[in-house]
């Protein structure tokens, strides 16, 4: 159980190949590739537990780090956001917001 989210990552093709290694490291299922552009490319995880700088979710430090450092060489060069299953954003990394739209809706009863 615990607290499961759809992550939503993007890399520009330049980073593809870092972060295909990780995919190799820590299962190709990990995410899955929904939108391919010439600046980037998009990818999203669903009911993945996404705890960051935790022991023991290596993969997520990994990918995370990645992401860092390809941001601090150029900014626009990824992003990564997290929509829990309460639908609560978390995790945000970069500029998603030319990639991703979030929405939050209700019903009433």
């Amino acid at each position: 159980m615990g607290y499961r989210s759809t992550m939503i990552l993007g890399i520009a093709p330049k980073h593809k190949k870092e972060f295909d290694k990780l995919l190799k490291k820590y299962g190709d299922d990990l995410f899955y590739l929904v939108k391919e552009g010439d600046d980037m490319l998009v990818y999203e995880g669903e009911a993945l537990k996404w705890y960051s700088g935790c022991k023991g979710y290596e993969d997520v430090n990994d990918i995370e780090n990645l992401l860092k450092e390809a941001i601090a060489k150029d900014e626009e060069s990824c992003f990564l956001i997290g929509i829990a299953e309460d639908g609560v954003i978390h995790s945000e990394i970069g500029h998603h917001y030319d990639y991703v739209g979030t929405f939050t809706t209700h019903e009433i009863y």
